[in-house]
């Protein structure tokens, strides 16, 4: 081997054992967790319920860091872009791998600029109404709507998230045409339908939940194809008027591509053992969310490839992008 090989070979083998090495110590420093919605969504405690018992089986604080806009293209371009050293961490959906370059083509990740670690829990949204409309039942809400086109305003948590593309999907099965009113996240959403600056809104029980016990928001229905269990009070949508509607909300981890196989691993197995945790479980629960952690990465990976699909699909067929 001459003097040239063997130092390219040196250099090789020094990465490749400080790659194990930090594998091995990690982590040495605080995590942050990113979320593509402003505080006070779904998506926002889901992540602090997480960051906290991951922090604790991790041995490291982990840091929600809430980085709304651009239908949560903001936040995951931050992650794309981030070291690829098991630090930067992003707790998202279908639309990272599908919906959102069918809303913003300009974004420059792609799903394969992230690594699937596992599923985190699912949930229904929730159709609901603020009080002061008098609707009381989808059959009430769809009325209304063809009484008067376009006069019925719904908030969102932006343009292009799953309770946007609820609403349009729900516009389009009931042929109705209702206004869309974006803002940056699931909590000022129910605010804003609390505060009657819109009419109903597709929410996630974890949002909506202290909305309808103030008594200013009515639920209505459960976006599910199958009533929700954590939630039998309410009908489906399907059943109440809109037959075949079906829509489920999910979240899980992903983290930058070529963050190290051992880091991925450690954060796989951490990640699920807390979910399997019931008491972190109950937690989930009473926001309406169900722990689903994922048997294996190849199992989540290929589950949310083909929701990618279905929410590419669903972002083209509604339209979401232009309502």
């Amino acid at each position: 081997m001459n003097y040239r090989c063997s130092m390219v070979f040196s250099g090789v083998l020094l990465c490749w054992s400080a790659g194990i090495m930090a594998a091995d110590d990690y982590p040495i420093r605080p995590i942050t967790l990113v979320s593509g919605y402003a505080p006070g969504g779904s998506s926002d405690a889901v992540a602090r319920v997480l960051a906290d018992a991951l922090g604790k089986e991790l041995g490291q604080q982990v840091v929600v860091m809430n980085r709304p806009g651009a239908g949560t293209t903001i936040a995951a371009t931050s992650v794309a872009r981030a070291p690829a050293d098991g630090y930067t961490l992003y707790l998202g959906s279908a639309s990272l791998y599908g919906g959102d370059k069918a809303l913003y083509p300009n974004i420059t990740y792609e799903p394969e600029d992230f690594i699937a670690i596992t599923k985190v829990s699912y949930s229904p949204l929730l159709l609901s109404v603020n009080r002061g409309t008098g609707i009381e039942s989808v059959a009430d809400l769809i009325k209304r709507a063809k009484a008067e086109p376009g006069k019925l305003a719904y908030s969102s948590a932006g343009t292009g998230s799953i309770i946007h593309m609820g609403a349009v999907l729900f516009s389009r099965e009931a042929d109705i045409d209702m206004l869309h009113v974006p803002y940056k996240g699931g909590g000022p959403s129910v605010v804003a339908l609390a505060a009657g600056e819109v009419s109903l809104s597709f929410s996630t029980a974890a949002s909506v939940a202290p909305m309808i016990e103030t008594g200013k928001v009515v639920g209505l229905a459960v976006t599910t194809a199958e009533r929700f269990p954590l939630l039998p009070q309410y009908p489906t949508v399907s059943e109440s008027g809109v037959p075949g509607y079906s829509l489920t909300n999910w979240y899980g981890v992903f983290a930058p591509a070529k963050t190290p196989d051992a880091i991925i691993e450690r954060l796989f197995d951490a990640t699920t053992k807390v979910l399997r945790d019931p008491v972190i479980s109950e937690q989930l629960a009473k926001m309406g969310e169900v722990a689903d952690p994922s048997s294996n990465m190849v199992e989540f990976e290929a589950f949310a490839l083909e929701e990618g699909k279905t929410s590419a699909q669903l972002a083209t067929q509604t339209n979401a992008g232009k309502d």
